[in-house]
């Protein structure tokens, strides 16, 4: 009896120790999927980073040439108008010399 006694502690310690490794299995499996996904969690918010960073650079430029061609637009619709006014000038004197030149005849 004292045989089978002793060896039924002997297993009992075997399993404690055996449910001590297992354990210590389970946290370091725990452990290390934690660590993986935190990795996988900070590189994907790096990307999503990088990608926002990169749109915005874009969107920036996209802007600044938005802003080129309004401003082209106006200039050009100001130079019209500017040589639409020197026409006009122009064809006032016309018409005030043709005038002048009519009431010459006249008098």
């Amino acid at each position: 009896m004292r045989h089978s006694l002793s060896l039924t502690i002997k297993e009992e310690r075997g399993r404690r120790e055996d449910e001590r490794r297992r354990r210590r299995r389970r946290r370091r499996r725990r452990r290390r999927r934690r660590r993986r996904r935190r990795r996988k969690d900070e590189e994907e918010e790096e990307e999503e980073e990088e990608e926002e960073e990169e749109e915005e650079k874009e969107s920036r430029c996209d802007e600044k040439e938005s802003r080129k061609k309004k401003i082209k637009k106006i200039r050009r619709i100001c130079k019209a108008v500017i040589d639409s006014h020197k026409a006009q000038e122009k064809n006032n004197r016309a018409v005030a010399k043709i005038h002048g030149n009519i009431k010459d005849r006249l008098t």
